[in-house]
C-alpha cells in the first residue's frame, strides 16, 4: 500500500510540475524546448571551519549534460524527440543566508568542462563584506543562470536555476540545482570534554510514519543509547551530557526508508551541530562544535 501511495503522489506531483511549467515564462523557455542540465563532479569542501578562513574554497568541475533528446535523456524528458538547446554561457550565483543571489563567476560554453573554485574571499567580496564578517551558522547557496540558443534557432533565452524537478542525478551522476556552503566553528567526529547540558535531537519523516527502524546513537564516555522517531512526521529527544563527560559522539544507523529522513542535532546553546537528509549518511556524524 505504501508503494502504491508513493506512485500516486509522484504521478500527481509530476502533473502539477508540468502544469506549473506552462505558467512560467520568465525563468523557463517554452515547454517544447529542452533546458540545459548542468553537471558537477569532483565536489570538495562545502563546509568551512572558521579557522580555515579566508583560505577556504569550495571546488568542483562544471560541465554540461550531453542530452540528445533520446529515451536515455533527462528524467523529465524521457522519450521526447527533437533538436535540443545549445548552451551559450552559465553564471554562478551566490546567496548569503537566503538573501538576494549575486553573480560570482561566468563561464562560456566553450570553456566547459571548467574547474570552479569559490573562496571565502570571493563570497565576501560579492556581498561587500569582510571575510571576518562570515560567522558560524552562515549558509551560502550556490545556484546558476544561463543563456541558451533555444532549439538552435538563434533565439536566446536567459533561464534561472531550473529547480529540483530537473535536477537530481536520475540519469547522470552529478546533476545539480543548488549547492550549500555551511560555515561552522570546528569539526569533530568525537567531541572531547563536551559542554554539559541538554543536546536536542530533532527528527523529521516526510512520509509521516516514523523512522522505520533508523536511529541516532549517542555515545557518552563509551555508553551508547539509541534514539528514534517511533511514529509521525516529527519529534525530538533530549540527550543529557553530564558535567565531567570526557567524550561525546553521535552516529546514524539505517532503517527501511532512509529517503524520508532528515534530522538536526542542537547543542545546549542552541547552535546546530549537524543536519542531514534525506538519506543521511550511515555511521559517525561529523559535528560542528562551537562550545
Amino acid at each position: 500500500m505504501k508503494n502504491i501511495s508513493r506512485l500516486l503522489i509522484l504521478f500527481l506531483s509530476a502533473s502539477v510540475l508540468f502544469t506549473a511549467c506552462e505558467d512560467e515564462d520568465v525563468l523557463r523557455a517554452p515547454d517544447f524546448y529542452t533546458p540545459v542540465v548542468l553537471l558537477a563532479t569532483n565536489v570538495t569542501n562545502n563546509v568551512w571551519e572558521t579557522s580555515e578562513l579566508p583560505d577556504a574554497a569550495f571546488t568542483f568541475t562544471l560541465d554540461e549534460e550531453n542530452f540528445d533528446g533520446a529515451a536515455d535523456g533527462h528524467k523529465f524528458f524521457i522519450g521526447r524527440n527533437g533538436t535540443t538547446s545549445t548552451l551559450i554561457d552559465v553564471t554562478l550565483l551566490a546567496a548569503l543566508n537566503g538573501g538576494v543571489a549575486q553573480p560570482v563567476a561566468t563561464f562560456q560554453a566553450s570553456e566547459l568542462p571548467a574547474q570552479v573554485s569559490i573562496s571565502a574571499s570571493d563570497v565576501a567580496n560579492t556581498f561587500g563584506i569582510g571575510v571576518d564578517d562570515l560567522a558560524p551558522g552562515d549558509v551560502i547557496a550556490i545556484t546558476y543562470e544561463y543563456n541558451i540558443d533555444a532549439d538552435n534557432s538563434g533565439t536566446v533565452y536567459k533561464l534561472g536555476t531550473p529547480g529540483n524537478d530537473y535536477c537530481g542525478g536520475f540519469t547522470n551522476e552529478g546533476e545539480w540545482c543548488t549547492f550549500t556552503i555551511s560555515i561552522v566553528c570546528s569539526l569533530a567526529d568525537v567531541v572531547q570534554n563536551p559542554f554539559p547540558g541538554d543536546y536536542v535531537l530533532e527528527f523529521q519523516d516526510s512520509y509521516g510514519d516514523g523512522w522505520n527502524g533508523a536511529t541516532i546513537e549517542a555515545t557518552i564516555d563509551g555508553v551508547t543509547t539509541a534514539y528514534t522517531l517511533e511514529a509521525g512526521s516529527g519529534g525530538n529527544a533530549i540527550v543529557n551530557v553530564p558535567d565531567g563527560t570526557s567524550t561525546l559522539e553521535f552516529a546514524f544507523t539505517s532503517g527501511d526508508w532512509d529517503s524520508e529522513i532528515t534530522y538536526q542535532i542542537i547543542d545546549p546553546a542552541g547552535n546546530e551541530m549537524a543536519s542531514a537528509g534525506p538519506t543521511p549518511a550511515v555511521g559517525t556524524i561529523t559535528l560542528s562544535v562551537c562550545l
